[in-house]
Parts: structure tokens; C-alpha cells; sequence
């Protein structure tokens, strides 16, 4: 009852604000009506394979079979990605706030999304894994902020067995930029599955997250990695997508 009245304190003290637009909100990770109305959803038409939207559609072509240019000529090591949010000025924002601010809190914003992506796409996966950092980005940031989306998923999805540890970042690789080539050759041989998993991993489907899918180069690393150790099926589910890459 303490616990209440002082928490209750605080938020008159301090207000809970969104992290948008500053306007109040009832709780860590809201946001406000005017926030919403900024973000921008990724709705068919898809890719079948990596999730990127089509601005149009194919009248003579079924939506659950188009297959973007990328994926004919490079087909992905994982077997399905999806995003929430397009990569665009609101949802920069709240992941800036998130990866670099220390703002935690806001897994609990994209859980919801991440969740309602992972029931419509995903239901037959087994375990849950983050996209790792390598110990030296760790140590600095002080946190792996997919592994913070993936614990929140957990919480929402209970028959995910959650194994942060699947992974390991064996190479500092530096901060992926440029175009689709270079980041490959970033993120060449620079996971490695951890062995002492082998067992539960064997033909299993794995659920692996990251904040934000740009090229899929980091995604398409890990899950070939996962499928080496004897994976089924390895789906990509991230925050949002960056649907245009000069």
C-alpha cells in the first residue's frame, strides 16, 4: 500500500509523458492519441519472404505470393521477416530513445505490435532468440536492446522458450552503413551459434529479433548460422523496416 501511494506521488511529481510528443500519459511507454496518428504500419501487399510493402498491387497475382526483386535474386537464408513500423522520422525517434537513451521502457511501447506480427505470422515458432551484440558494444551501452524486445515478447507469449544465448557476436563489427555488399561483408562469419544449445535447437523453429531490419544482412547472418546448428525454420521479426536503401 506504501509501494502505491509513493508510486502514486512520484507520477503526480514527475508526470508520465509520451515519448513523441511529451504530452501526459497513464504509463511508462504510452503513447499519446497524437503519437499514434504519426506512426506508419506495414499492411499488404508484402514480400511473402522479407515483408518489404509494395506501393502496388498485382490484380493478376495473389498478395500472399509476391516475392520482391531482392528475394528472386538473393533468397534469404530465413524463411520469413516482418516488421511493424516503417523506418521514418516517429518510429527513429522512439528507437533512438530506446537503443541509445536508456529509455527501457519503450519495449513495453513495441511489444504489443511485435506480438500481434508474431500471432498473425508465427504461431508454430518454438524459441525466442535476440540478435546479439558483441561483448566490447555491450560493456558500452550496458544492454542488448533486441534482447529487451525479445524478453517483452516472452511475457506476452509464454509458450516461446526464450534463449538469449542461441548467438554469440564472435567479430566487433563496425556500425552496419553503407550499401547491401558492404554491410554483407560487415557481418560475414561474425556469429556463431552457441553449441551447448544444439540439442533444443534441433529441428525447432526459431523466432530471432532485432530493432530494425535494413538490408537483412545481420538477420540473413544469424539465421544461417541457426540453420547450420540444425534449425527447421528461422523467422525475422523486428520494430521496423527500412523499406528504401540507396
Amino acid at each position: 500500500m506504501l509501494k502505491e501511494y509513493a508510486s502514486q506521488l512520484l507520477n503526480f511529481l514527475l508526470p508520465l509523458r509520451c515519448p513523441i510528443t511529451g504530452e501526459i500519459v497513464d504509463s511508462h511507454g504510452a503513447l499519446s492519441a497524437s503519437a499514434w496518428s504519426t506512426l506508419n504500419f506495414i499492411q499488404d501487399p508484402l514480400c511473402k519472404t522479407c515483408g518489404l510493402p509494395f506501393s502496388f498491387i498485382d490484380n493478376d497475382e495473389e498478395n500472399n505470393d509476391m516475392v520482391c526483386a531482392n528475394c528472386i535474386e538473393h533468397p534469404p537464408e530465413f524463411d520469413k521477416a516482418r516488421s511493424a513500423l516503417t523506418y521514418d522520422n516517429t518510429s527513429r525517434t522512439l528507437l533512438l530513445k530506446f537503443k541509445h537513451g536508456d529509455q527501457l521502457h519503450l519495449a513495453k511501447s513495441f511489444a504489443p505490435f511485435l506480438k500481434t506480427l508474431k500471432d498473425q505470422y508465427f504461431k508454430d515458432a518454438d524459441i525466442i532468440t535476440p540478435v546479439p551484440l558483441h561483448r566490447w558494444r555491450l560493456l558500452k551501452r550496458r544492454y542488448n536492446q533486441s534482447a529487451l524486445l525479445a524478453q517483452a515478447i516472452t511475457l506476452q507469449s509464454p509458450e516461446l522458450l526464450y534463449l538469449p544465448d542461441l548467438l554469440e557476436r564472435t567479430r566487433h563489427t563496425p556500425m552496419q552503413s553503407g550499401a547491401i555488399a558492404k554491410r554483407k561483408k560487415n557481418v560475414n562469419k561474425a556469429f556463431a551459434f552457441n553449441t551447448k544449445h544444439r540439442e533444443a535447437v534441433a529441428g525447432k523453429t526459431i523466432l530471432l529479433i532485432d530493432d530494425v531490419y535494413t538490408t537483412g544482412s545481420t538477420v540473413n547472418a544469424c539465421a544461417k548460422a541457426l540453420k547450420k546448428a540444425g534449425a527447421k525454420k528461422v523467422y525475422v521479426l523486428c520494430v521496423a523496416r527500412v523499406c528504401a536503401i540507396e
